[in-house]
């Protein structure tokens, strides 16, 4: 599907991003910049650009004999990941409850209403994508690019590995969900509530149960 954009580099760049934390960028074999060009329908500069970042930022790396390929993710890394959003999550949460503005509140709580609704319609790919943008919302709302950032690659990490679409097979997802609900509305009322600790201290609790959902479904996948 051709690209037409005045941006290239970037569309281009955000295209191939989405295919490596999709799962479609191919890990097992190499792809080559003109291949990529024809595809999109775009000259080489803006792909070789493209992958450049891509590389630097770790998500591809050169294959043997040319070409590149996209960095296969392990049990490990994402194991690393969640633990680096235990961290990172108290400290945005943190940061949200000191520095959020009403935009910014009236936007997580739009979220946390859209996630209500996709529960009740039984929409969990919906709701999958609201969990998301919630926490990458609390982000925003600490006001630190460098940690929405930093929140935006750990998330990059566990959909490259596709757990939050395996935990979407689990048999309690429902009851799963329904809790992750509570915690998130929880969380926003104490970030309104301009509650620095509780937020956090309620934020650590929910990604410690988060976290062993991650940890069984893993245990599952390699099993």
């Amino acid at each position: 599907m051709p690209i037409k954009a005045s941006t290239l580099t970037q569309q281009v760049y955000d295209h191939l991003k989405e295919q490596v934390v999709s799962g479609v960028f191919p890990a097992a074999e190499p792809v080559f910049e003109t291949q990529l060009a024809h595809e999109l329908g775009v000259s080489r500069t803006p792909v070789r650009e493209a992958l450049r970042i891509l590389e630097s930022e770790g998500f591809i790396t050169a294959a043997h004999g040319g070409g590149v390929r996209a960095v296969a993710i392990r049990t490990r890394d994402i194991k690393d990941a969640v633990e680096a959003r235990v961290a990172l999550e108290q400290l945005t949460v943190r940061q949200a409850a000191e520095r959020a503005d009403e935009a910014q509140l009236a936007e997580l709580e739009r979220i946390v209403g859209a996630t209500r609704e996709a529960i009740n319609a039984g929409l969990l790919g919906d709701v999958m994508l609201c969990n998301e943008r919630f926490h990458r919302h609390v982000a925003v709302c600490s006001g630190s690019r460098l940690m929405e950032q930093l929140i935006g690659r750990v998330y990059d990490y566990l959909r490259s590995y596709q757990v939050l679409r395996k935990l979407a097979d689990r048999g309690d997802i429902r009851a799963v969900l329904e809790t992750t609900d509570a915690e998130h509305r929880r969380i926003a009322e104490l970030i309104r509530a301009r509650d620095a600790v509780a937020a956090a201290r309620a934020m650590t609790a929910h990604l410690r149960e988060v976290e062993g959902y991650y940890e069984a479904t893993l245990a599952h996948d390699t099993t």
